[in-house]
Order: structure tokens, then C-alpha cells, then sequence
């Protein structure tokens, strides 16, 4: 298992830092792995560098013995570098810092106290020459190097229109490049730019030969992250997904993440599980939550990643011991080797319609995947995901959900007619409506939904109608006997808690829509989201009666079940 040391304290928290007391508390609590910082946030150094100064809280062969000690005792050495925030660079040559539209530079702090601390360097500026230096000078040391935050970010809000941004989009689009005054081709055409930015630049460090772990931030950067390590999963080794979300997202988030990571990218992923609690950094949140969380990253495919900072190490390193727990993880993993996830429902994840239909609002188009993905979790359902550049898996699984999967090509269209006859497919709400921002006339998967598209019932003047966002669906079906359920409008508007006989208002008599259902089972509406947001049971009993499947293993919520095939045998992993 993984330990990333993280040194990250310009107020003087720490004393003078020695290698020793880090590499002894890695041997002690067992792990086979260390992550440190070769150059921190702020610029500095953690060995005698020609480019960055020194950090003050170590001698300049700190590095070199870190190496040393860590070969001596077995351990794997993994250097972060490149980290795009970098006061030092920014101070000496101001013309590579990242700028948004109003002109103030982009930074990383959420909260400025007196000055920013961690200016973002541009990826299109000379930064990226200098990085690859940096690259050279760490690769001395491990081949093993670590893109810890390496942001250039495609968000409206986090855009770069520094002058060197501009100078490269005009050199390869022959046109300007300004904020958006409206939503059109050339927006998007911007933002997907960003994206290839970042994975030119991995390509480059790619170059060097060396072993590439890149942090995807999953569920942060408004999810947008994944597109990288799908579409440029050539130049990563490993992905290493950040979940400092963990303490406040629910269970099952870092089983979410770890397989949406793992089957978008194809690759080894290391999921992090911090050594403190996310709102007190200082303290270590105990044995019992930490393991909870580490065997469920290992038995969603991942590798536990445990994260300390120092000021963690010096307050309670002394209350930390992991050497148990990471020889049952190490033993565990040792079978998960030689095993593969047994395959039930598979959910298809779509970068294109998160960018698309979520342009503004992520959550649109996220709710819908977590909806369905968290249900299924609690009720020990096997998951995994389909990226969109993989639909073909879709054979795999004896049932396949398409939540909101609005931008669908004709060629993926045909993919999915392919499998449909002998996978059970669901779709919801807009899937196949969308040709990337361009509404179609009707669901391209119209015949195998059994219906046709009408219209979008009560969206409302001011909702911004790119892509409109309503309660519901209407839809004609193609033919009565493709309607699986009536949906009905009710007599009135729910009441509320104070207004006795109206909090559940009674259907009136008319029909507005329907579930249909030829080759494809179709939901005029995002069930998933109302799974995520209300959580209400008769959603959940909706979902199961168009599964038509019991899990292969059943138990109740408060336990979790991991199903693998082992040659002709299953085992089961369990929480």
C-alpha cells in the first residue's frame, strides 16, 4: 500500500525535517510505497535544484536520502513535480501566471488571507519548458514522478486568457480568444481546446521515460477531469484518484470514484483516503473509518493511497498504526490479482453530455449517474462503469443504464442497438435527443424506445434553452403495446408540511407520459436524480421492477458485498 507524505506548511508548523522519521514511519505502519513532494506549491525545493530555491525545513540532500534510506528498506520512491501552482515562478516572471476573463490571476486558495499563496503557473507559457527541466532534475532521484495538481481547467470561471493563451489559439484557429458572449460552437470549441492543452503536455512528459501518475481530482474540477484520462490514458501509467471529498460525500463515493476512474482510463488507480479529518487536518479520524474506506477502494479496484500531512505526523503520528491493517490489505490484494470484478449493471458515463448538457451545471447531467450508481450500492448490486469510447462492453453485462445520455452519435447509436436485444438497457430522460448541443427532432434511439419525442413539460421561460432542463418528458408511443407505465399529472401542487390532505396530492385522470419499452426500456425523466435527491423508496421500486434482476448476492444495507470470478469460482469481498 501507498503513503503520501505531504509537506505543506509555510507558517512554521514544523521544525526541521528529517528523512529518517519519515521512512521509519513508513516501514513501521507497512507501507511499500512513498509519495513526497520534490517541489511544493509555493516553489521550493526538496533538494539542491538550479531552478527552485531550497525549502527552509530541509538540507539540500534531503531527497538524496530519502532515496537512499527508502532502497535501503524496500520502499518504492514516487517524487510530485510539475504542481502548477508555483509562487516562486509566478514572482520571478509574472507573464506565466494563469489570468481569467476580469484579468486577475487564477490561483488554487479558496480563501485569500493576506496575499495569494498559490498563483497558478499557464501551461501555455514557458512554464511548460521549465517543467520538463524540473522533470529532469527530480527523474536523478525515482522514474516514478507524480503530477499531483497539474491544472489548466476548461470551467467558464476558471478559464486562462493570459497573453500567451491567446497568442497559441491564434496560431492554430486563426482567431482571437475571448470570453464567450454566448453559448455556441466556438464555446465549446474553447473549452475542449483546454482539454488538449493538458494532454500535449503530458505527452511531452510522457517523453522523458519516465513512470506518469496523474492526479484526475474525480469529483472535482466540476467532474471535468475525466475527460483527460480517457482521452489521453495513453501517456498516464497510473491514476491517482484524489478523494478529499471523503468525509463529507456518502458511503460508497470512493467506490464511485475508484471505478469510474479505473474503467474510463483502463489503468492501475490509487484512491486516497486522508489521515485526518478534511475540517481539522490535524487529527487522525481513526482505525475503524479508515479501514472502512481503504477495503472499499481495494475492493472496488483500487489501491489505498493514505495521505498525511505533516502537521497530522507531528500532532498525532503517534496514535497512527496501519502494519495490520495493511497486511490484510496487502493479503487481500494479493487475491484480488488473480480475480475480476464479477459483472451485473453496467452504467454508461458520457464526458461529451457532462460538458454539454452540464455547461453551467454539472449536476444535470451527475445526479442521474449518482442516482442510479447509489441505489444499486446500498442494495448490493455488482457496478461498474461503460465510457462512452467503450460502449462495445456493453455485451458484457446483463443489464446496462444509460442515465441521461443525451449526446449520442449515429455510430454509437449502433452500438447500442447492437447489444440491446440480449443486454437489458434502460434509459432516461434525454438520451439520444442531443447531436453535441444540437437538439434532434427525436431520440435517435426512437424505434428501440418505443416512443417519439413531443416536447419538455413545465420548463419555464428563464431556464436557459440549450438544453432544457424540465420535470418531464412527453413522449407518444409508437404503439400501445410498447407502454410499460402510465404517468399522470396530479390534481394539484404538493402541500406542505402545515397543510394537512395536500402533501401527497392525488393523479388526475390524464396521462402526460409514459415508461415505454420495445428494445430499450425507456424513463421519460432523470430517476436517478430523484434517487439522489429524495431517496424516496417508491423510486427505488420503479428501478427494480424494470431491472427485473435480485442481486447475485442479497444481505441488508449495512453490509457490502464485493462479488469476483476466480477462475470458476466467485469470492466475495466483504464490508
Amino acid at each position: 500500500m501507498i503513503l503520501q507524505f505531504n509537506i505543506e506548511d509555510k507558517y512554521g508548523y514544523k521544525e526541521k525535517i528529517s528523512p529518517e522519521e519519515i521512512v521509519s514511519f513508513t516501514k513501521k505502519n507497512g507501507f511499500k510505497k512513498l509519495v513526497v513532494f520534490a517541489r511544493d506549491g509555493w516553489g521550493r525545493a526538496f533538494y539542491k535544484s538550479k531552478i527552485y530555491p531550497l525549502h527552509p525545513s530541509v538540507d539540500q540532500d534531503f531527497i538524496e536520502k530519502l532515496k537512499q534510506l527508502c532502497e535501503v528498506n524496500g520502499i518504492k520512491l514516487v517524487l510530485m513535480v510539475a504542481h502548477t501552482s508555483n509562487k516562486y515562478l509566478c514572482e520571478k516572471y509574472p507573464e506565466i501566471k494563469q489570468i481569467n476573463k476580469d484579468g486577475k490571476p487564477i490561483c488554487l486558495d479558496t480563501k485569500i488571507i493576506e496575499e495569494i499563496e498559490w498563483p497558478l503557473a499557464c501551461l501555455n507559457s514557458k512554464f511548460k519548458e521549465i517543467i520538463l527541466k524540473e522533470i529532469d532534475e527530480a527523474k536523478k532521484y525515482t522514474n516514478a514522478l507524480m503530477l499531483d495538481s497539474f491544472r489548466y481547467q476548461p470551467e467558464e470561471y476558471r478559464q486562462c486568457f493570459c497573453e500567451n493563451c491567446k497568442k497559441e489559439y491564434k496560431k492554430q484557429f486563426g482567431k482571437d480568444l475571448k470570453p464567450s458572449s454566448e453559448i455556441n460552437e466556438e464555446y465549446f470549441n474553447k473549452m475542449f481546446w483546454r482539454y488538449k492543452v493538458v494532454i500535449e503536455r503530458l505527452k511531452e512528459i510522457k517523453q522523458k521515460n519516465i513512470e506518469l501518475i496523474y492526479n484526475s481530482h474525480p469529483a472535482g474540477w466540476n467532474w471535468r477531469n475525466n475527460t483527460i484520462i480517457e482521452l489521453g490514458s495513453e501517456y498516464i501509467d497510473v491514476v491517482f484518484a484524489e478523494a478529499s471529498e471523503t468525509d463529507f460525500t456518502p458511503l460508497g463515493f470512493l467506490s464511485l470514484i475508484t471505478k469510474l476512474n479505473k474503467d474510463l482510463s483502463k489503468k492501475e488507480v490509487w484512491t486516497s483516503r486522508n489521515l485526518f479529518h478534511l475540517f481539522n487536518t490535524s487529527k487522525y479520524p481513526g482505525i475503524d473509518q479508515v479501514s472502512l474506506n481503504a477495503f472499499e477502494i481495494l475492493f472496488s479496484g483500487g489501491i489505498p493511497l493514505f495521505t498525511i500531512f505533516y502537521s497530522t505526523f507531528k500532532a498525532d503520528g503517534n496514535k497512527i498504526d496501519l502494519k495490520e491493517l495493511n497486511t490484510h490489505l496487502e493479503i487481500a490484494y494479493s487475491e484480488l490479482s488473480k480475480a475480476q470484478p464479477y459483472k451485473e449493471i453496467g452504467i454508461v458515463f458520457s464526458n461529451t453530455t457532462r460538458d454539454y448538457m452540464g455547461y453551467k451545471d454539472v449536476k444535470l447531467y451527475l445526479n442521474d449517474i449518482r442516482g442510479f450508481f447509489y441505489s444499486l450500492y446500498y442494495n448490493n448490486y455488482q457496478i461498474n462503469f461503460i465510457g462512452e469510447k467503450n460502449l462495445s462492453e456493453i455485451k458484457n453485462y446483463d443489464i446496462v443504464i444509460l442515465p441521461s445520455f443525451a449526446c449520442i452519435t449515429e455510430k454509437q447509436a449502433e452500438i447500442i442497438k447492437k447489444h440491446c436485444d440480449k443486454t437489458r438497457i434502460i434509459a432516461t430522460y434525454n438520451t439520444s435527443l442531443f447531436d453535441e448541443y444540437r437538439m434532434r427532432e427525436n431520440f435517435l434511439l426512437s424505434e428501440e424506445f418505443g416512443c417519439s419525442f413531443k416536447t419538455i413539460s413545465k420548463k419555464t421561460f428563464y431556464l436557459d434553452t440549450l438544453y432544457p432542463q424540465g420535470d418531464l418528458i412527453i413522449v407518444e408511443p409508437n404503439s400501445n403495446k410498447y407502454v410499460l407505465k402510465n404517468i399522470y399529472n396530479s390534481k394539484y401542487s404538493n402541500g406542505y408540511e402545515y397543510v394537512l390532505g395536500m402533501s401527497s396530492p392525488p393523479k388526475d385522470e390524464n396521462i402526460i407520459s409514459y415508461i415505454t419499452g420495445n428494445r430499450i426500456i425507456y424513463i421519460p425523466f432523470q430517476l436517478g436524480s430523484y434517487l439522489y435527491k429524495y431517496g424516496y423508496c417508491e423510486y427505488e421500486k420503479i428501478l427494480f421492477e424494470l431491472i427485473q434482476k435480485e442481486p447475485i448476492v442479497k444481505c441488508n444495507q449495512n453490509i457490502r458485498i464485493f462479488v469476483f470470478k476466480k477462475n470458476n469460482s466467485l469470492f466475495l469481498g466483504i464490508i
